[in-house]
């Protein structure tokens, strides 16, 4: 594959999944292998309680994982860092808190496109929800 055409990791990843899903297994295997081994190492450095959030619009239990965000990490990858967190919370963020990012959301007209690639306050609401009683226990 001719690499100059990306711009994008997430771009270029899902063509790779899609020119050779065999190959691409293996690049995953990797990816994960590297995700777990730096997370245990960012949570061994943290002193104090760690609260390990979730946040997506898929399950990490879903198989199918395509190009929602986070990619390629799995139920048992977060079960593999779970013992160095405190807590766990996972929020699965609603269709309604996806839909229409930009309501509520203050920013100027050059941070428009940037603004629509975020989450908005109903996401932001959810998670907070989702949060708060772990965190009230926790602090």
């Amino acid at each position: 594959m001719d690499f100059a055409d990306y711009h994008f990791t997430k771009h270029m990843l899902t063509e790779l999944r899609a020119q050779c899903p065999d190959r691409y297994s293996i690049l995953e295997q990797e990816l994960g292998a590297a995700w777990i081994a730096r997370m245990k190492t960012l949570l061994e450095l943290i002193t104090g309680r760690v609260v390990l959030v979730w946040i997506s619009s898929r399950s990490p239990d879903e198989t199918d994982r395509g190009t929602m965000d986070p990619m390629h990490v799995t139920r048992e990858m977060i079960e593999t860092i779970r013992p160095f967190a405190t807590e766990y919370v996972e929020v699965k963020l609603t269709a309604e808190a996806l839909d229409n990012p930009l309501d509520g959301m203050v920013y100027s007209p050059v941070e428009a496109p940037a603004a629509r690639e975020m989450l908005g306050p109903k996401a932001h609401a959810e998670i907070a929800d989702a949060l708060h009683p772990v965190l009230a226990a926790v602090l």
